[in-house]
């Protein structure tokens, strides 16, 4: 499993209106921009296994890290630092527009009219509002999303993604909460976290 599909998990973190609507995405991510901190423990599951850990975001700012510490990644809005335990190594980059919106999809999501086509499509039989989203763009990685919204508590309780060579990733939430305002440098890497790592620079 990649280290992006860890980060694909964003894509949902979205409070929802409870009117099942095309407007309520937009409405969603003009909330979760405007909120000063989201966190949330994810589960990740595709062809290749299962992987769950935690998350903050904050604005374009995002930390994840996987149960295990196998792979954490952080990203300020401008760098990336991938910091992988196996190889005892951290990769930094600074994302094109077509990588984030594949590390992270909620960079499509703050513009979902542009990106994507909205099709509410009911509530499943536990009653989660279920929304389908394909994208307009048809170079993106990313052919469909399905997105699961729990009325109880108007967040994402789970998101299934299509990729173009047709593999699925499901990605299930549990506790996410809007917490405090965040300093900058929760965002950044510092050598002090891994000292042993190797950090290669790929900017």
């Amino acid at each position: 499993m990649k280290t992006t599909t860890f980060i694909a998990l964003i894509l949902s973190l979205i409070p929802f209106s409870g009117a099942a609507q095309k407007d309520s995405l937009s409405d969603a991510a003009a909330k979760i921009m405007s909120a000063p901190s989201i966190s949330t423990g994810f589960e990740v599951t595709d062809n290749n296994g299962k992987v769950t850990g935690e998350a903050v975001i904050a604005e374009k700012c995002f930390v994840i890290i996987t149960d295990g510490g196998e792979y954490e990644t952080w990203f300020d809005g401008k760098t990336q630092w991938t910091y992988n335990a196996a190889a005892e190594e951290v990769s930094m980059t600074e994302p094109t527009r077509q990588e984030i919106l594949e590390v992270n999809p909620l960079a499509i999501i703050s513009n979902v009219s542009d990106h994507y086509r909205i099709k509410p499509s009911g509530t499943d039989t536990t009653g989660k509002q279920i929304f389908r989203l394909t994208p307009i763009d048809n170079n993106t990685d990313i052919t469909e999303a399905t997105v699961y919204i729990e009325p109880k508590t108007s967040f994402p309780a789970e998101i299934t993604v299509r990729t173009r060579d047709n593999s699925i990733m499901t990605i299930r939430f549990t506790e996410t909460s809007v917490g405090t305002k965040l300093s900058p440098d929760k965002f950044r890497y510092k050598p002090a976290y891994h000292p042993n790592a190797e950090i290669i620079d790929l900017r």
